[in-house]
């Protein structure tokens, strides 16, 4: 018999597949089913209500890289905090180019990581021309990172802002780091997910269609997990990208298969509210059963 739970704001019992998991509660649930936990992150987003946020020397970096606040890092690398790869990774996920930029001003090690992350193909390539086993390093890093390679992190950084040029370049280090020998389908803990694949971190925050129809054409399976990627699930509520969607349903990825979790893509968005992804689910379902012209 399916587990099932009242959650205390929408006071609806439902099956353990409307909770998120949760390592801190008894029952391995969340509090609240994912409907009403979403709807409260929207209402927070659209009236600019942040959690209160600490204000320690871990949590600094972390939220001056999310806003793209250069003079923050400045004054907290002054204060004494040495900033390192990991920072430059993450400014330039967040597509922070001048951020990153500045980051190597201050002192960071440009290596293949960075190299990567920054689509520095000339550099990557000089780099592994010189040591080829750095294209298959793999590194812990913050936030809650281990395993990634220079592979995850170019498929990771949104260039998006910056032209088709950089766009292109990001194709271009992928394709460098493939030659050098790195592993397509490595697996990596990144920010906390497990098994992320570097075609899982193109469809989570590239937004690079392109880079994704590259790594199809590589003969990379896609699955489940990146088309949740792609249409804003894994922490990206309310940022999705639709044009990445298409080419991985285009590509064969079944849109009712069930995730670890035992829900189909159409259900998590249906829990968190995405009404336009869940007609584009199906109207993809119903076109390759031959139903709709």
């Amino acid at each position: 018999m399916a587990v099932q739970k009242t959650c205390p704001v929408c006071r609806k019992r439902l099956s353990s597949a409307a909770f998120n998991r949760s390592s801190r509660s008894a029952d391995g649930l969340a509090g609240t089913c994912r409907a009403c936990t979403n709807s409260r992150r929207r209402r927070r987003a659209s009236t600019a209500l942040k959690r209160k946020r600490g204000t320690g020397r871990s949590t600094q970096p972390a939220h001056a890289l999310r806003n793209g606040d250069v003079e923050k890092i400045k004054s907290i690398v002054d204060g004494g905090v040495k900033p390192d790869r990991s920072w430059v990774c993450e400014a330039i996920r967040l597509g922070h180019f001048s951020v990153a930029e500045d980051l190597l001003q201050l002192g960071v090690t440009r290596d293949v990581f960075t190299m990567a992350a920054l689509a520095d193909v000339q550099r990557l390539s000089r780099r592994l021309s010189r040591s080829a086993a750095d294209a298959c390093l793999a590194v812990s890093m913050e936030p809650a990172s281990e395993g990634v390679t220079p592979l995850h992190i170019a498929c990771a950084s949104d260039w998006t802002g910056h032209g088709p040029k950089r766009t292109a370049n990001q194709i271009r280090s992928a394709a460098v780091l493939k030659d050098y020998g790195a592993d397509l389908s490595a697996l990596a803990r990144y920010r906390g997910i497990s098994d992320a694949t570097p075609l899982f971190c193109a469809c989570w925050t590239s937004r690079n269609a392109e880079l994704v129809r590259w790594w199809l054409a590589q003969g990379v399976t896609a699955g489940t997990s990146d088309l949740l990627a792609a249409l804003g699930h894994f922490q990206r509520h309310g940022l999705p990208a639709f044009e990445i969607a298409d080419a991985l349903l285009d590509s064969g990825v079944p849109i009712d298969q069930s995730d670890s979790t035992g829900r189909t893509p159409r259900q998590v968005f249906a829990h968190q509210g995405m009404h336009d992804a869940v007609g584009d689910c199906y109207t993809k379902r119903e076109a390759a059963a031959g139903r709709v012209d």
